[in-house]
């Protein structure tokens, strides 16, 4: 390159830094840190010779290095994150623009260049992290590169989103922010309400057809003589009432029905069920199942926690209600829900509302997050 300042030329940046440096540093022995950024620095230097890249300057714990070839660029970047010096990872950015180059200041300027570094912050040591612009250019879909979440980065405009190679988050700067837009209250509880009424009406109709699978049809077709006897019956059962004060009697060669004060019987030839205030009592194949109300309405509290969190797991963070809504629940940090998460979330919901009612949004109030969201580490978008 001759000594002339480059303006306007369009090269492959890649940035390159290690990760926990100033803290190594403040802790380590001084030949310690002196062979580490040594190290560094000599491997950096063997990398660029290999393939044709040039390193601006050293920045101690870091590197500026810029190619004119996507594919050496991309090479390095690759190789120098697999390595570590000291016990420390080193993480870099790849991103291709513009930039003004001095040779002899041995500097580089503009825009692209304090995009990278922002960037360069949020990555997570052993890791490459590449533009979006990049990706396009050299992966055409060929490595294995994860889109982040949206990003708000200070001084672009619109929200953007790079690639890290590997299964890796990365972490909010002062710079660089997780971009969304949080959904408002009323969307919440209208579509935890609408979930509730789905599930509501699903519940009914699998149970009835679990019901209507495992009991037998007692469709019963009444003839003149059935009807007589039906007749037959309930008079029989107006007439003697017992000291219980029957209110309600019906006998028939298949059902029969019986009311009294605070309970009602009905039995089959299979089995039968009584109520009765806070119990229901089952008794088939001999053996007697009683379920209290509580129980009954605390298996229902279970199954519409399962409700929530798998779907949650299953339709990345939407219910049926919050895809009515527009909706959705992810991780604080942007990611999907894990199964753990989903279910741990849905549970906290189900609780809080069923325990505190109204009171369950005055975290939201005061935080602008739910309990559930706090606890869970997650939170509520516009899909």
């Amino acid at each position: 390159m001759n000594k002339e300042a480059k303006k306007g030329e369009i090269y492959y940046l890649l940035l390159i830094d290690i990760e926990g440096f100033t803290s190594f540093s403040s802790s380590a022995k001084p030949e310690v840190v002196s062979k580490t950024v040594a190290d560094f620095e000599d491997k950096v230097k063997e990398l660029c010779e290999k393939f044709s890249g040039e390193v601006v300057k050293f920045l101690g714990d870091g590197a500026i290095i810029v190619f004119r070839s996507s594919e050496d660029a991309l090479e390095v970047g690759k190789r120098i994150t697999s390595f570590s010096f000291g016990g420390l990872k080193i993480r870099a950015f790849l991103h291709v623009g513009d930039v003004i180059l001095s040779e002899d200041r041995k500097d580089v300027f503009g825009f692209h260049v304090n995009f990278a570094f922002r960037m360069l912050d949020t990555i997570k040591g052993g890791f490459l992290g590449i533009s979006e612009p990049v990706f396009h250019i050299i992966t055409r879909g060929k490595e294995n590169f994860k889109a982040t979440p949206l990003l708000s980065v200070k001084g672009v405009e619109h929200p953007v989103k790079i690639f890290v190679n590997g299964k890796s988050s990365i972490s909010e700067t002062e710079d660089v922010k997780l971009h969304f837009v949080s959904a408002p209250l009323w969307r919440r509880a209208l579509a935890f309400y609408l979930d509730i009424l789905i599930f509501a009406s699903s519940f009914g109709i699998l149970s009835g057809l679990l019901i209507g699978k495992f009991i037998p049809d007692l469709t019963y077709k009444l003839s003149s003589k059935s009807l007589e006897k039906l007749e037959q019956g309930n008079e029989s059962a107006y007439r003697q009432q017992d000291e219980e004060e029957r209110i309600l009697g019906i006998k028939t060669p298949i059902v029969e029905l019986e009311g009294k004060k605070g309970r009602v019987k009905l039995g089959t030839a299979v089995g039968q069920v009584e109520a009765e205030p806070g119990k229901i009592k089952f008794l088939i194949g001999g053996k007697e199942i009683s379920i209290s109300y509580v129980h009954l309405g605390g298996i229902q509290l279970i199954f519409f926690s399962l409700y929530l969190g798998l779907f949650w797991f299953f339709w990345k963070g939407k219910t049926p209600g919050g895809w009515l809504l527009g909706i959705k629940v992810q991780r604080a940090d942007g990611s999907p829900l894990d199964l753990g998460t989903s279910l741990l979330r849905s549970f906290l919901t189900t609780i809080f509302f069923i325990f505190l009612g109204l009171g369950a949004i005055i975290p939201f109030l005061i935080r602008g997050k739910t309990g559930q969201d706090i606890l869970a580490r997650t939170r509520v978008i516009m899909d």
